[in-house]
């Protein structure tokens, strides 16, 4: 009797227990949450009461995240400046969550709205937060004028490196609106010679307007660097009429650097109506001032074989002079002009030319090159010229 006593009441007082720690355990779990009251707050308008949960939030659970809720918040309730501040809070926390992309677009569009705050005049954004370009890529669609201004912000940081900024300036180029050619602009001001400034060159012939095509001309004519004159004539070939214009005035401009006038010839022959701008080169070549004009003539006519070009380029190479080696380069450069220079051989009575067409048909060593010296070397009737053709067949021959 007496253990049977005892055993109910064992089980009584383990009864309350499990029924004390009930009560406890539910009361843990609804002992309110500053963080999850604050979102709530946040989601029914409720800006103040929110700002004032999240608060106590970021010092107890969910810690950076609260930051960022508590500046939108702010935000929504009229207080940008205390918006940008709570925003800030946010920035140290690594590794960065999946709001970081959210919380740099929020900090630049304050930024915006808070024209007197020292560190966005600054714009000079901590060299942690270059991590976040393919967050920004993410919602460059989404948010475009935010996702440039915080690129902006980036480049103009100098806090990321070189391989970051080109992918900055990639992510730009790829808006294709106004304010991505602005920022490339910037970019290029910034640094033209870098990786970076070289890779906005190009890409602003796609996102630029006017200002674009006067920037780039001005860098084709005035800078010492030779990848940026590259890069700035390319990218004004690529702009169509307006750009080609720029380079023919470039082009006959004898005040302009030479430098600028050579960049500018094989961009121009190749851009959007290469049959005029070779028409033109043609035309200007015996009207250029030096050698070396005449000779990035003869050099970017040979990309471009249409049959004038060959013609020309052939006539060129008949002709003795300083640029005739130029000339049978150029016309090797195209399958089209291999097939002349073999026809050249039988046009010219000159020793000296028909020579260095051997040596090209020797280096170029193809089926039909070949075949042509074995003729000649069989049934020219110069001995001179049957000999070298007869030697370079046995140096082919021995070549490994």
């Amino acid at each position: 009797m007496r253990r049977s006593l005892l055993h109910r009441g064992a089980w009584a007082l383990l009864a309350l227990a499990v029924a004390a720690a009930g009560v406890w355990i539910g009361r843990a779990r609804a002992a309110p949450s500053p963080y999850r009251e604050g979102r709530e707050a946040l989601n029914r308008g409720d800006y103040r009461r929110a700002a004032e949960l999240l608060s106590g939030a970021a010092s107890r659970e969910s810690g950076a995240d609260a930051h960022y809720w508590r500046a939108v918040a702010l935000e929504r309730a009229g207080d940008a400046r205390s918006a940008l501040a709570a925003v800030r809070l946010y920035r140290p926390s690594r590794p960065p969550s999946a709001l970081a992309g959210d919380a740099a677009l929020l900090e630049a569009r304050l930024c915006a709205a808070v024209a007197d705050d020292p560190e966005c005049a600054r714009a000079r954004p901590p060299a942690a937060d270059c991590g976040i370009v393919p967050l920004l890529a993410a919602r460059l669609q989404s948010h475009p004028r935010e996702t440039l201004d915080v690129i902006a912000r980036l480049l103009a940081s100098g806090g990321c490196d070189e391989r970051t900024r080109r992918e900055l300036v990639l992510l730009a180029g790829s808006a294709g609106t106004p304010e991505a050619a602005a920022v490339l602009v910037d970019a290029i001001r910034r640094e033209p010679a870098s990786g970076a400034g070289v890779q906005a060159i190009l890409l602003l012939a796609d996102a630029g307007g006017a200002p674009a095509d006067s920037l780039l001309d001005s860098l084709v004519r005035t800078t010492p660097a030779d990848e940026v004159r590259k890069a700035a004539s390319e990218a004004l070939s690529d702009r169509g009429a307006t750009g080609a214009e720029r380079l023919r005035r470039l082009i006959v401009d004898p005040a302009a650097p030479e430098a600028a006038r050579l960049e500018a010839i094989l961009p121009f022959a190749e851009n959007t109506d290469p049959a005029a701008a070779s028409a033109f080169l043609r035309d200007l070549y015996p009207r250029l001032e030096t050698t070396r004009l005449q000779g990035a003539v003869v050099r970017a006519l040979g990309y471009v074989p249409i049959p004038e070009n060959r013609a020309w380029l052939a006539a060129r190479a008949l002709e003795p002079g300083v640029l005739r080696d130029t000339a049978l380069a150029a016309l090797g450069v195209s399958r089209a002009g291999r097939a002349d220079l073999l026809q050249l051989y039988g046009r010219t009575a000159d020793r000296d030319l028909k020579l260095r067409l051997l040596r090209l048909y020797a280096d170029e060593e193809g089926a039909a090159e070949v075949e042509r010296l074995r003729t000649i070397a069989a049934a020219d009737p110069d001995p001179q010229l049957r000999a070298e053709a007869a030697r370079l067949l046995r140096d082919i021959d021995d070549e490994p």
